[in-house]
């Protein structure tokens, strides 16, 4: 099921060649993207104004949290167990449903990863995955 009016989670799979799987189809809330920037304050004891400056730092691509459906035959909660058990980064992203098809593909680890049961016969699973790196935008196809 595409949240957002259309938008996906992608993951990258396991084969010898790489490519991204969608995760769509299981999850059932994407949380949101940001990015922040550190910023280093820049000491010119001669500015006139008596007012502080400051200049662009490190960026972060921050975290996301996503909540999957439980599958019982383990096709995707049981992949992000195995990513959070892992100490490597693997690639994921989010396709945009907008008429540019904008994708942001970016390497992240998951961080946390829980087992929830709601009211009724839901169970589902929550991961944070934290990005790594630069996220690269582009298009797909």
């Amino acid at each position: 099921m595409p949240l957002g009016n259309g938008t996906t989670l992608v993951r990258e799979n396991d084969d010898p060649t790489p490519a991204l799987e969608s995760i769509a189809g299981a999850a059932v809330e994407l949380g949101g993207f940001t990015l922040t920037k550190d910023t280093t304050e820049a000491l010119f004891f001669d500015n006139e104004d008596g007012y502080k400056e400051h200049r662009g730092g490190m960026r972060d691509a921050g975290e996301s949290n996503i909540k999957i459906e439980f599958d019982r035959g383990e096709k995707h909660h049981g992949k992000m167990l195995l990513d959070f058990n892992s100490d490597s980064t693997r690639q994921y992203g989010f396709k945009w449903p907008d008429s540019g098809k904008t994708q942001m593909l970016c390497d992240g680890i998951v961080t946390s990863f829980e087992i929830t049961h709601e009211s009724g016969d839901r169970i589902y699973a929550n991961a944070t995955i934290k990005w790594s790196g630069a996220p690269v935008w582009g298009v797909y196809v």
